[in-house]
């Protein structure tokens, strides 16, 4: 397996990008399944049936969340990048095959409006928390007034390991590597940022014009997470 970039995760906490991809130490940190849900080939689908599949698209994937497979959900917004990156889930799963059969028995993925793209996820954040985290939360609001789950706007960024990346950097979320086991893909690195617009995550990111952007929109407890 390659090694994981070893950074400091946290708001506010600075980390440094200096290193080269095949020298970089192992933290020692956590490995995931990360899924990309990218637009698939499915047309012609009528409103009854898209709002069918995707009823049991958030009832599946909250039966992963109960059976502790699914640990990471939310769905990207318009993109300038030219991809087709829809959503994204981060699973806990032996390996990338046992995670993509948790998403094929999504219904949407079943009706081709998703595929998926599994890839090894290596990361310091203990994002196997956030379920708690999550369920802690929504107990809190059921106390104090019954509204409904409320999330935020985040921007990831994403950028091939390739040569040199020096700089240092705050605000930083959840910051990983993304692994290929394609011999012609190299390995990405991915940040979860304290940004909601391109413009604020150029003001964070070394070398802006390397990184490709993504809005995404997730549940606070990411944020909550880096500051505990």
């Amino acid at each position: 397996m390659n090694t994981l970039l070893a950074i400091a995760i946290g708001l506010g906490a600075a980390f440094n990008l200096g290193f080269q991809p095949e020298t970089a130490p192992d933290p020692g940190g956590h490995e995931y399944i990360f899924v990309f849900l990218d637009t698939g080939p499915a047309e012609d689908l009528t409103d009854e049936q898209l709002g069918e599949a995707f009823k049991g698209h958030f009832a599946n994937m909250n039966r992963l969340i109960e059976e502790g497979k699914l640990l990471l959900a939310g769905p990207f917004g318009e993109s300038d990048s030219g991809r087709q990156h829809r959503g994204l889930w981060i699973f806990q799963a032996p390996d990338v095959e046992a995670a993509l059969e948790f998403g094929r028995t999504d219904p949407t993925v079943k009706a081709g409006i998703f595929v998926l793209d599994g890839y090894r996820f290596a990361t310091a954040a203990p994002v196997d928390q956030l379920p708690r985290l999550e369920r802690e939360d929504r107990q809190r609001r059921e106390a104090e007034h019954a509204d409904e789950w409320q999330g935020r706007a985040y921007i990831i960024a994403i950028a091939p390991m390739t040569g040199e990346m020096t700089g240092e950097m705050t605000g930083v979320f959840i910051a990983g590597r993304m692994i290929s086991d394609n011999p012609d893909q190299p390995d990405r690195l991915i940040l979860w940022l304290d940004a909601e617009d391109a413009e604020s995550a150029g003001e964070l990111l070394p070398d802006p014009d390397r990184w490709e952007l993504h809005l995404w929109y997730g549940t606070k407890m990411v944020e909550r997470m880096a500051r505990e």
